[in-house]
């Protein structure tokens, strides 16, 4: 069933099972984006959770102008924001070894684990603003129109963004670490 379809059933009937598949089906692709901005496990679980909670409880207001994932996205976004704002802890590197393992290419060709952590890391050293564009398009597969809407920024911006962020990448990547 499509996304339309499962939100029908649940808001139609109540149905857990409807839910459980939006969960399904949303709930990793939404568990690397908010890595990208909580670099804890635990603190994106705890947003995963929250996410969902809030989406099956505004679910109900729902408008099927945008597309159900942008909408997941900006719920994701937004409680990840509030948790960062209302939880000022000293910036932290991020767990590396608590990263899910990422199934695209780039990293699927990762020689060994050393390449796999190198890869990890200049990512997290990029800018938040390019790095988020960076995860959602290439973890969560998102077209730059929904990236765009998700952020908030205009499209040319978010090109832009990729485009700096690839950049970094290259010259982080070839670069000798040091």
């Amino acid at each position: 069933m499509t996304d339309a379809e499962q939100i029908e059933r649940y808001l139609q009937t109540g149905d857990p099972a409807a839910a459980e598949a939006l969960f399904t089906t949303h709930q990793q692709p939404l568990f690397n984006y908010l890595r990208t901005f909580l670099p804890r496990h635990h603190d994106a679980e705890d947003a995963l959770q929250e996410t969902f909670y809030r989406a099956l409880r505004a679910l109900p207001n729902y408008r099927e102008k945008c597309q159900f994932r942008a909408w997941l996205y900006r719920i994701a976004h937004n409680v990840a924001i509030s948790l960062l704002r209302r939880d000022q802890r000293q910036q932290t590197q991020p767990d590396f070894a608590e990263l899910p393992a990422p199934l695209e290419s780039v990293w699927e060709t990762a020689a060994n684990r050393d390449d796999l952590d190198h890869i990890e890391r200049a990512i997290a050293l990029l800018p938040a603003a390019e790095r988020e564009v960076l995860i959602l398009r290439l973890r969560s597969d998102l077209p730059f129109r929904e990236i765009a809407e998700l952020t908030g920024a205009p499209l040319n911006t978010v090109l832009g963004r990729m485009h700096n962020a690839r950049h970094r990448l290259k010259s982080a990547l070839i670069e000798p670490a040091s």
